[in-house]
Parts: structure tokens; sequence; C-alpha cells
């Protein structure tokens, strides 16, 4: 986790609430968003609390998902 939040230029999350599920590794993604300017792309139905932080927010309908 450290590597990603320390060295990824571009992280991706989908369908994870990660501040809340993960808070220590989400406060490290926020960080890494805004003091790194790494882009974060946020792949969610839900407003979590990383979309703040995040340059592209894919907001998918839910029950849209091919099987």
């Amino acid at each position: 986790m450290r590597d990603v939040a320390d060295n990824a230029q571009a992280i991706f999350v989908i369908g994870s609430n990660t501040t809340e599920q993960h808070p220590v590794f989400g406060s490290m993604l926020r960080q890494a968003a805004r003091k790194r300017g790494a882009k974060l792309v946020v792949a969610d139905p839900r407003s979590i609390d990383l979309v703040e932080f995040a340059a592209l927010h894919i907001r998918q309908q839910p029950g849209t998902m091919l099987p």
C-alpha cells in the first residue's frame, strides 16, 4: 500500500469505499492526490469521500454491469 501511495502516478479505485473500509490507506490515497498530484480516478455510483480528490468520478448506473 505504501508503494502505491508514494509512487503511483495514477490510482484507479472501483467499487470500494476505501476511506470507510481502510481508513489508513484511504488517507494515504487522499494525500497522494492532494500533495503529490497523483491522478485519482474513482468508479462508483456513490459519491464517496475520495471523489473530492478525484480527477475523474465515473458514476455508473447501478444494475448496468454485464455478467
